[in-house]
């Protein structure tokens, strides 16, 4: 009602170029886009300027069809004709306006100098509103005069009820004024604080609150564009006439809420998780209306709406207590009524530990009645959430949250990384998940979750700090006429398209903290050279220097401890010190230069940081400042000690900094490929002459694209001059065929070592290898049973009697001791996707691939434990096609031991997970014939030991048993694990390193050996056309810090000697798969040579082992999906890394 009955004595009226939103929150006023204040022609017989002035009798039917009590209507305006001197200058104000300039618009504004109040007329379009601005005529001229939101009288025009005797509001009173004795937001919050008016009269404080809050934004943002342009800053693009500056339409990072303090944030966040790592927890307090502080402070007939400065200070004082609840670690929180809390454990909790503080269950009603009131209250989710109108976890007739959830006894991940917490009866199912201490607690909803993966950022990024609701919308500007480029006025779209309620508005007044770090985060500014900008500090400040962070890291010492340091580095744990010239220096400071002051000259000292070292982080360089964003990319990943120095790579000095990271792998470059080789030709040896060469090079690239079930035509390759390499039939024949008799020599060898289980399987295997033979045999045994070595010379006897095997493993790994081994995912051209939902066949039936496969007389599977079941399904459906039998027709082997592997369900804890993963699950199973081999081969001399292998693969209790290690070789000292570990001769050269590992339950200290380093560049696949965006320039922070399981991490350091892994499964016939253990032998700038210490005997391999198994390793792509995200990374990178020192 108040606000009613103010707008009827209004002397103006608020507007609004969004609209007033119907909000049913905690404060419903809530309004979207640019406020103004105006008056409607006086013409107009329904508004309150015409009733003041001709029709008083207008304004009680008014208030009769708004339901409004007479009596109070009569009181207000009883009280204004005595008390507001707007209404005594009113009605003289209208003579003063002259027949020819009839008045679209009437308002009132700041009293002239003799203090009597002119009319205003604003004959402007009603449709251009200007942002806070009153249009006037003054005594005696015709031309209007403008009068700014800064006009004491701004806020008693539009609030008669609150400021009922004319009292000046904020503002100036003339303009000889120069300064304010308070600020605007101590102003209001002053009024909310003691004026009873704004708590009796509710909702009009919540429209007072959404207006004033909003003209001190919009002041703000004025300031700031005026600035803009009088200040110009002096970056490339603004120096150059033809580029358009962007910075002029761009609200900087210091306005809350702008882009560019949402970017910030966003580092900050990142720079925090790069130290701390992903969150462990967070949490969403929401207020309680119930609140016993919020009651108390009712009046009669109010609710919780009509006081939003008690409901924001006692929802601040119920916050405090959450966090004095969590001292002792790291949180990140955003407030306003409903904040979101990101919590890191020093130590992270297992998954068995969370239902020891977190629960989903609905407690006892007898034993705890004052908590199973709390979570039925609070923590229920709706049960008619899909039947009830605008629901908004209603998506398809499915809840998007999942309820009702399933009936669990333990908490547990899901195949797909999320937490299913303990809910062990069905009244459960309905329960969100919380914390029954915080509950009790704070009496409120909190919702707790865990962080299960690091793309939980992505929440942060999307709701946390995407600043203020607003609808966005671009303007399109031609920048020349050739080229057309979207430039986003920041200014106009945040005033004209903002979302602001009541209660956010009394927040920012109260002046609450709306967004907090712990650990805070220093940033780091980034400038070229000879662009420092100069800082906002008084030059008689203590320490005052032009000098920027940049400038000082390259003056930091010149020596080793220093030097080897990055720039966030060294600010992490050094800061700089201007201390009194003859200050003696303590124990780690370092004096750097002597500085001129205004105090006289001082030393600048480099101190070592005493209570540990801070997050840092280089400020955000949006990629249109082109060198600016290349050189923050080259501070990022390596210390430098002038600009020159940053571009200077691998001994050559390039001219720009997009050359320079280009050169170190930061930036993709379109000629990589042509580098890496003439780098490898250069390295090895050139081949003469050049078309023997490219001949060779096609043929060897036919080769390998033959294995992989493709051809030179589909990858837009020429066919070589001579066609040597036939078809992949041919090809399997003819690598055999010179060695029939070498192979059957080693068959019938191997046949005679055979045990009596290996013995009878081989025959057994042999005697179905007619046209009429086809079956399935699966042989298991233990570790060290010799099934590889049956399964050897299985494919000696039958390739020596000119018959092909195709040999295939769920890993390279496991089929890299076969001679033509391939992954099953290659053999069968069976996709590699995240679900394996739909799995089909890329190879054709008419292919040679299916060629090979048809004339196959025997299909050997390595490891098929480790398979799922849905790809042995797939491999499976295509030996049908070609052959149009159960498995082709074929003798299918698999082998493996379902004690020692299993399927890795990626995100999933459940062993229901992997069983229904497991090819025991599927319906091939039953066609498997079962062959054991049951005799101990590795172990044969220690039967007690091999026992206790057997009982612990078996799960047999006790574990520990005594072992005897008398046989092993031990060593007592350092020095002596050390040559034992490093050897004798060079480790450079020596093969065996492979044998060796040393074991260490910390890799925290062996990267102090290495010198080289490649970066990776990363990008996002689907960033085009994806939904998903990042604030400018903080996609690269992003990326660097994902880790994925098989693929090289973002920054590779080596050294010449060390040994490495490969990443990826380069060539199966040259040995180059996952995990295979290389040392590295040269270290170029766009490849690595490697030397390959796992011997791989190839039958026609002529070259000396060195020769053979020298590698050049090029960059690159590889492609990853981030747990539970939507978008891909695709990072080239050098295939490998460091394989050195084990956690143990």
């Amino acid at each position: 009602m108040s606000r009613q009955l103010n707008n009827l004595f209004a002397f103006s009226v608020i507007g609004t170029t969004g609209r007033f939103v119907p909000f049913q929150g905690l404060a419903n006023v809530v309004l979207e886009g640019r406020v103004y204040h105006r008056s409607l022609d006086i013409t107009d017989k329904g508004h309150s300027m015409h009733w003041f002035l001709y029709d008083e009798a207008a304004r009680a039917e008014r208030a009769r069809e708004q339901s409004l009590p007479e009596d109070a209507v009569n009181t207000v305006r009883q009280f204004l004709d005595r008390a507001s001197p707007y209404v005594r200058t009113l009605r003289h104000a209208l003579t003063q306006v002259s027949d020819e300039a009839m008045p679209l618009a009437v308002e009132l504004s700041v009293p002239p100098t003799g203090g009597e109040i002119a009319a205003v007329i604003n004959t402007d379009s009603l449709r251009h509103v200007n942002p806070r601005q009153v249009v006037f005529f003054g005594r005696g001229g015709l031309q209007p005069r403008f009068v700014p939101i800064l006009s004491c009288q701004y806020e008693p025009l539009q609030y008669p009820l609150l400021f009922p005797h004319g009292t000046r509001g904020w503002g100036y009173i003339d303009n000889f004024q120069k300064a304010m004795p308070c600020t605007q937001i101590q102003w209001y919050r002053h009024l909310f604080l003691s004026d009873r008016r704004f708590q009796v009269l509710g909702r009009l404080a919540c429209e007072y609150a959404v207006d004033m809050f909003s003209r001190t934004g919009e002041e703000r943002l004025r300031y700031l564009q005026r600035g803009r342009r009088v200040h110009a800053t002096s970056m490339d693009e603004a120096a150059d006439p033809l580029i358009p500056d962007l910075f002029q339409n761009k609200i900087p990072a210091s306005f809350m809420g702008s882009r560019a303090w949402a970017s910030d944030q966003v580092t900050d966040s990142l720079a925090i998780a790069r130290k701390l790592g992903k969150p462990s927890i967070w949490l969403t307090m929401t207020t309680n209306p119930q609140w016993s502080e919020i009651q108390s402070q009712l009046l009669p007939g109010q609710d919780v709406t009509d006081i939003p400065a008690v409901v924001c200070r006692a929802f601040r004082a119920r916050l405090g207590i959450l966090k004095a609840f969590l001292p002792s670690l790291s949180s990140r929180s955003e407030a306003c009524h409903t904040p979101t809390l990101w919590v890191k454990f020093k130590q992270e909790p297992p998954l068995s530990a969370l239902d020891i503080f977190i629960s989903a269950e609905l407690p006892d009603a007898e034993q705890e009645p004052d908590l199973y009131r709390q979570v039925r209250r609070f923590h229920m989710h709706s049960q008619n959430h899909l039947a009830r109108p605008g629901s908004r976890c209603n998506r398809n007739g499915r809840c998007i949250y999942g309820y009702p959830q399933p009936i669990t006894p333990h908490t547990h991940l899901d195949d797909l990384g999320r937490v299913h917490y303990r809910r062990r009866n069905a009244d459960s199912c309905w329960v969100t998940p919380h914390i029954p201490a915080l509950l009790k607690l704070l009496d409120c909803h909190i919702y707790v979750d865990v962080c299960s993966t690091a793309v939980i950022f992505l929440y942060l990024f999307k709701y946390l700090f995407k600043g203020p609701d607003r609808t966005r919308f671009s303007l399109h500007n031609m920048v020349d006429a050739g080229d057309e480029e979207d430039i986003v006025n920041e200014y106009k779209d945040y005033m004209s398209a903002r979302y602001l309620s009541a209660s956010e508005a009394v927040y920012r007044i109260f002046n609450f903290e709306t967004v907090h770090k712990n650990p805070s985060v220093r940033c780091l500014p980034v400038h070229l050279e000879g662009r420092n900008l100069a800082r906002m500090r008084r030059p008689t400040a203590p320490g005052f220097s032009t000098m920027s962070d940049l400038l000082w890291y390259f003056q930091r010492p010149p020596t080793e401890l220093f030097q080897q340091l990055t720039y966030m580095e060294f600010f992490s744990r050094y800061y700089f010190e201007t201390l009194p010239l003859d200050d003696p220096l303590d124990r780690g400071q370092v004096l750097i230069t002597e500085v001129e002051t205004n105090q006289g000259l001082r030393q600048k000292v480099v101190r070592r940081r005493a209570a540990g070292d801070i997050v840092t982080r280089i400020q955000v360089i949006p990629l249109h400042y082109k060198e600016q964003f290349y050189l923050r990319a080259l501070l990022q990943v390596r210390p430098a000690s002038s600009f020159q120095d940053l571009r200077t790579v691998h001994d050559h000095c390039y001219a720009t900094y997009h050359e320079a990271a280009t050169a170190l792998g930061l930036l993709r470059d379109v000629s990589e490929a042509e580098y890496a080789i003439s780098e490898a030709i250069a390295a090895l040896r050139a081949p003469s002459p050049s078309d023997d060469a490219t001949n060779l090079a096609l043929e060897d690239i036919a080769r390998h694209l033959s294995s992989q079930g493709s051809s030179l035509a589909q990858c837009g390759l020429p066919e070589p001059q001579r066609h040597h390499y036939g078809s992949e039939v041919d090809l399997e024949l003819n690598f055999f065929h010179p060695h029939w008799a070498v192979l059957r020599a080693r068959a019938d060898a191997a046949r005679t070592r055979m045990n009596a289980d290996q013995r009878w399987i081989f025959e057994r295997i042999l005697r179905q290898q007619d046209p009429h033979g086809a079956a399935c045999f699966f042989v298991d045994g233990r570790a060290g049973r010799g099934k590889t070595f049956l399964m050897a010379a299985l494919c000696d006897r039958v390739r020596a009697d000119c018959g092909i095997v195709c040999v295939t493993g769920t890993t390279a790994l496991s089929v890299i001791h076969y001679e033509r081994g391939r992954t099953a995912h290659s053999a069968f051209g069976i996709p590699v996707q995240d679900s394996d939902e739909g799995l089909e066949s890329k190879i054709s039936l008419y292919r040679a691939r299916a060629e090979l496969i048809r004339h196959a007389q025997l299909i050997i599977w390595e490891e098929l434990p480790i398979a799922e079941m849905a790809v042995l399904e797939c491999a499976n459906q295509l030996l049908q096609d070609i052959n149009q039998l159960p498995f082709g027709g074929k003798t299918f082997i698999a082998l493996g031991d379902f004690r020692q592997v299993a399927p890795v369900v990626r995100g999933s804890c459940r062993p229901s997970a992997t069983l229904n993963h497991s090819v025991r699950s599927s319906y091939l199973w039953d066609h498997f014939d079962i062959l054991r081999l049951t005799i101990p081969i590795r172990y044969a001399g220690d039967v007690a030991y091999a026992t206790w292998v057997d009982q612990v693969g078996d799960v047999v209790l006790p574990f520990e048993a005594p072992v005897p290690v008398r046989h092993l070789r031990h060593l007592e000292n350092m020095d002596g694990a050390a040559r034992f570990l490093f050897l004798d001769d060079s480790l450079a050269t020596s093969p065996d390193a492979v044998r060796r590992a040393f074991l260490s339950p910390f890799n925290a200290r062996h990267t102090n050996y290495k010198e080289a380093a490649y970066y990776s560049h990363d990008t996002i696949k689907e960033m085009d056309e994806s939904s998903f965006h990042l604030p400018t320039g903080a996609e690269a922070d992003l990326l660097t810090m994902l880790h994925e399981p098989g693929v090289p991490p973002h920054n590779l350091s080596l050294k010449v000697g060390c040994v490495a892994s490969i990443r990826g499964n380069l060539s199966i016939e040259k040995g180059l798969v996952k995990n295979v253990r290389v040392q590295v032998v040269n270290l170029l700038a766009n490849v690595v040579q490697v030397r390959l210490l796992q011997h791989n005997q190839l039958l026609t391999s002529q070259a000396t082992d060195e020769e053979m198994q020298i590698f050049c390793l090029p960059r690159i792509t590889f492609e990853f999906r981030p747990h539970r995200a939507n978008w891909t990374v695709q990072r080239r990178q050098l295939p490998g890394s460091d394989a050195g020192p084990r956690r143990g």
